[in-house]
């Protein structure tokens, strides 16, 4: 009895060790907060989509919304007469920016990225709502986050610091 206790008592550790782990949850890369200024903030989100089309853009709202860009699936394909092709697909963009602060009373911006995603399932079909991988989404909050860290050392440097001599002195003769 001794040893079938300790037999249950190792097989239950191992087997919940043997458990893989739950994937990440995909909300995660909805979101990005940045310490910086509202205005920063949204001068780098639209710098971030400059390669896409606006369509709606409200400062005041914080909203920003995008054209559809296209292109083609990497994971799904369509057979047609015995050749496989890349299913066609198309997906647009919103940014929604909070500006808010932080406990100590400096500046934070949220900015939530929505992906819509559509498929088109082949030739001559209608497109169909498809979920989203999450890259573009990812790789945007990314790309705002250098652009505000990089437009706020490129202002300090082009900013005079106080007590710093406006002009520099000229030489004696």
């Amino acid at each position: 009895m001794k040893y079938f206790s300790i037999f249950i008592l190792i097989l239950s550790f191992t087997s919940c060790a043997t458990r893989p782990k739950p994937p990440a949850s995909p909300i995660d890369a909805l979101y990005g907060e940045y310490r910086a200024s509202y205005d920063s903030v949204w001068n780098a989100s639209s710098k971030a989509l400059s390669k896409y089309k606006i369509t709606f853009s409200n400062k005041d709202a914080g909203l920003i919304q995008t054209d559809f860009l296209t292109g083609y699936s990497r994971t799904e394909f369509y057979t047609s007469g015995g050749e496989k092709f890349q299913k066609e697909i198309k997906w647009k963009l919103q940014l929604k920016l909070i500006p808010t602060t932080t406990q100590k009373g400096t500046s934070l911006v949220k900015v939530r990225v929505a992906k819509e995603t559509y498929i088109s399932p082949g030739f001559l079909e209608d497109w169909k709502p498809t979920e989203t991988d999450y890259l573009t989404e990812k790789a945007l909050l990314y790309r705002i986050g250098r652009i505000v860290y990089l437009d706020s050392k490129v202002e300090k440097l082009t900013t005079p610091q106080q007590g710093a001599p406006t002009q520099a002195p000229t030489p004696e003769k």
